[in-house]
């Protein structure tokens, strides 16, 4: 039996302590996010039945403050399948999955022949989402326009995919953190949402001119990083974009195509933007999804289309989203150096952040959570305040 790291999107560094038995570190990234591991147990040599026992610890480079335990417990998902048709451990072996104070430990009967894929979430890997982009091309030929934002600091295609014919703008951004994979599958469910034959769905499409960016830290998931990609400033790449609206160029590569597609070619009237988390230790009303969004600006008028299409998007999202159950009925402030606060500034945008908690669903309830919040923000805007969208500014740009 083999138990290996070192593969797209794996993490972790494992050490072998005895027969079957191993201990992972976690690795963390300069700024301190520190939730995500995968590794792979390989028995294709074996022939007979055994047990693998190992043990996660957060990264020790941290000296103890490392967060990775608050965000368990937490289901841990396992494939036999190559990478397809996770389920968590402890659906098929009961006493799995021990969470301790300071780490957890596995215990996994290992059947012989058997390659099995082991994360911390569900995970869905940059090679993954090309081949389903290509799929869904190849599907729905003329109704789906492929993209890019540019290369990647590590050279790899970060891709937009473009649906639709209205005059707003609608941008989804996910994947910033690369662990938190919730936001692609949203993502993913989204265009897939777009693309069927719902009424509603080719209603939006005619409604709306979207884009979709399922997987904006192309590098980080590759790599398994929690947060960062190639790339690890001292700041985390989420709060890379203060003074963006006024010319400064973020930090980060990534960040930096984002904001300059979102400049010259693709201002956004509004805009959904995923993260994600794991667990629900502090948290009382599952699933303990979170929303966000960016305080009502100074300078503008209480009465402004922006702040009545926000209000609007709001009401929609309490009764018609999962968000709001991380703490019901509360709304956090994103803050000035995010992403959704400079959009605000420089395109007088609607913007939402949702954060889809993983520890509560799999890939299939992440899929359908992305299309209930853009449904809850794509109908407040069209339905209950169609002449605050109106009034909205509409740059002319081309889209390349």
């Amino acid at each position: 039996m083999k138990l290996t790291t070192d593969f797209e999107c794996g993490s972790g560094i494992p050490q072998e302590l005895g027969k079957h038995h191993w201990r992972i570190e976690t690795v963390s990234d300069r700024c301190g996010y520190n939730k995500y591991f995968c590794f792979e147990i390989d028995a294709s040599g074996d022939s007979d039945v055994a047990t693998a026992r190992i043990e996660i610890w957060p990264d020790p480079s941290m000296g103890g403050r490392s967060p990775f335990m608050c965000h368990f417990p937490s289901p841990i998902w396992h494939s036999t399948r190559n990478w397809q048709r996770w389920s968590p451990l402890r659906h098929i072996w009961e006493e799995s999955v021990q969470f301790h104070p300071d780490h957890i430990e596995l215990t996994i009967p290992v059947q012989p022949g058997v390659r099995m894929q082991v994360a911390s979430n569900w995970p869905c890997r940059y090679s993954d989402l090309v081949a389903w982009i290509s799929q869904i091309q190849d599907r729905h030929p003329g109704q789906v326009a492929m993209g890019t934002l540019g290369m990647s600091h590590g050279g790899r295609d970060i891709p937009v995919l473009y649906i639709g014919s209205g005059q707003p703008r609608f941008c989804v951004v996910a994947g910033q953190h690369p662990s938190e994979h919730s936001g692609v599958w949203a993502s993913r469910g989204i265009v897939e949402y777009l693309l069927s034959n719902i009424r509603e769905a080719r209603a939006l499409r005619e409604t709306f001119q979207v884009a979709v960016i399922p997987m904006l830290n192309v590098d980080g998931n590759v790599l398994g990083r929690s947060a960062v990609g190639l790339q690890q400033f001292e700041h985390n790449n989420s709060m890379d974009f203060e003074g963006a609206a006024n010319g400064v160029i973020p930090a980060y590569t990534e960040n930096a195509l984002l904001w300059d597609w979102m400049s010259n070619r693709f201002p956004p009237n509004l805009l959904l933007h995923f993260h994600g988390y794991l667990g629900w230790r502090t948290f009382g009303d599952l699933p303990a999804d979170g929303l966000y969004v960016v305080p009502d600006q100074k300078d503008e008028a209480a009465n402004s289309p922006r702040r009545k299409l926000q209000q609007a998007v709001l009401d929609r999202f309490l009764f018609e989203s999962s968000a709001h159950t991380g703490h019901f009925g509360e709304v956090g402030d994103t803050p000035p150096s995010f992403l959704d606060s400079e959009v605000v500034k420089a395109f007088g945008s609607a913007v939402v952040c949702c954060e889809i908690n993983a520890g509560t669903t799999g890939a299939a309830g992440q899929f359908r959570r992305g299309v209930d919040a853009f449904l809850a923000m794509a109908n407040a805007a069209a339905i209950d305040c169609a002449d605050a969208l109106a009034e909205l500014p509409h740059p002319n740009t081309e889209i390349k």
